[in-house]
Formats: C-alpha cells, structure tokens, sequence
C-alpha cells in the first residue's frame, strides 16, 4: 500500500470503523460461509479492525489478518501459531505501560468473552457505538466487569476508565491476550 493511502485510511479510522460498524453484514456473513470451504485457512489482507477475520475464526476458520493501516497494527500471525485461530498485532499507544508498551507484538485469541477476571482483551470500541477520545478504534486493555457494564481499564495511569453499558452498545470484544512474541 502506497504511503498515501495509508495516511488517507488513518487519518479516517474512526469514521471508516464507525461507517462500517453501521452496516448489515449478515448478507455478507452468510456469502461467505455459503462459499468458503468449511474450516479452511484464509488471509485477510486490509482487515481493519478484524471483525470478518474474528467472524470467521469463531465459524471454525483459522484465519491470519494484517493491516497496516489499524491503531494497533495487526501483523502477519507466524507460522508456529498459524492454525491455531490466533491473531497478533503490535501495540501502537501506551495506555497499558507498563505491562504493555509501544511496539510490544502481542498474541490474542479469536474468543469473544474473557476466560479470567481482568483479563487483557482487544475491543472494537468505534463500531460498537462507543464514542470516546481514543485515536484509534482498537483498544487494548483490561477487561472488567459489573453486571450491567464492561469496564475496559488502562494501567497508565494517565487514561480513565472506559464505562460502557452491556445494553447500550453491540459486544466489543474480539479476542484475549494469549502471549507475546
């Protein structure tokens, strides 16, 4: 992808997430399940912010997404992990230092609710309706919860809370930390 390109998509990040987030992609979901051979490996090359690569790799597909362009640069998945509904990206802010910093190349799982309390998640916070301050529509951080919100928690200091109402918005998650490269 040439470099202005590249700015073009994050420059609009947010709006782009937030477009697509609106949009019906059931018809899609079903042509690509119709049309994709049952549990085969893809490559989403482009994929934004993963919400068709974690779809699909929760309908049994292992799946590698990058794309140079998200807030949190998703990476190519390395063949040790590959088939194993893996996804890696790099940390691009530094909302989770120090246990996370600028640059670390994480290891998620395509798994849509946490398995320990306070765990380390990956959201999709713009096409779920959330309007927040963040520059990015990925978010990486701790998962807590109450009965009626989501709290994804920053362990920098300098950055609150995101409260987010379990009824308000579609569920944002798209995967669970799993290791480091």
């Amino acid at each position: 992808m040439d470099t202005a390109t590249l700015n073009a998509y994050e420059t609009r990040a947010a709006e782009f997430a937030a477009r697509y987030g609106a949009a019906d992609l059931a018809p899609l979901h079903r042509l690509l399940l119709a049309h994709l051979p049952p549990a085969g490996r893809l490559l989403e090359i482009g994929c934004g912010t993963g919400r068709e690569a974690a779809f699909l790799a929760e309908h049994g597909f292992t799946v590698i997404a990058t794309d140079a362009a998200a807030g949190c640069r998703w990476v190519a998945v390395p063949e040790h992990l590959a088939g194993q509904n893996r996804f890696v990206v790099q940390i691009a802010g530094d909302s989770m230092a120090p246990d996370l910093n600028v640059g670390d190349t994480v290891v998620f799982e395509y798994h849509r609710s946490p398995r320990a309390p306070d765990q380390i998640v990956i959201a999709n916070l713009a096409e779920s309706g959330i309007s927040s301050d963040l520059t990015t529509d990925l978010a990486v951080k701790r998962l807590r919860q109450t009965p009626d919100q989501w709290i994804f928690h920053s362990t920098n200091p300098r950055y609150d809370d995101i409260r987010i109402p379990k009824t308000d918005c579609a569920y944002p998650i798209l995967g669970i930390m799993v290791g480091r490269l």
